[in-house]
């Protein structure tokens, strides 16, 4: 594999990382080729079962354009939940039982 170590250590952005190292680690062209194929949009249209989509506004990962608003508006099958918290992989709550209000939500979601 050939890395450029030394702009994997001067990135300063995300899309940066992901160009000189995530893309090249898993075999994409580049950052832009890494994103549009991984990118789960791609099959948003044949989904047709109902589909539960959560992610927090305050995703530090995620800028607002990622947020899937209209092509969830497409296809009736999906939910697509932005709560103000919750942060990248969070939705931490302090309960007893350690259960994640991600967890709880998905479970309201598949009994209803």
């Amino acid at each position: 594999m050939n890395f450029k170590t030394d702009k994997i250590l001067q990135a300063k952005t995300l899309p940066e990382f992901d160009e000189y190292f995530t893309a090249k680690i898993n075999g994409f062209k580049d950052a832009d080729d890494y994103y549009q194929k991984s990118s789960s949009l791609q099959f948003f249209k044949d989904i047709t079962i109902p589909t539960l989509i959560v992610n927090a506004k305050n995703d530090p990962f995620l800028g607002d354009d990622c947020y899937p608003y209209e092509e969830v508006e497409k296809n009736k099958m999906m939910t697509l939940e932005t709560p103000d918290s919750g942060g990248h992989c969070g939705f931490y709550t302090n309960s007893k039982d350690n259960t994640y209000w991600s967890e709880l939500r998905a479970f309201h979601f598949f009994n209803s």
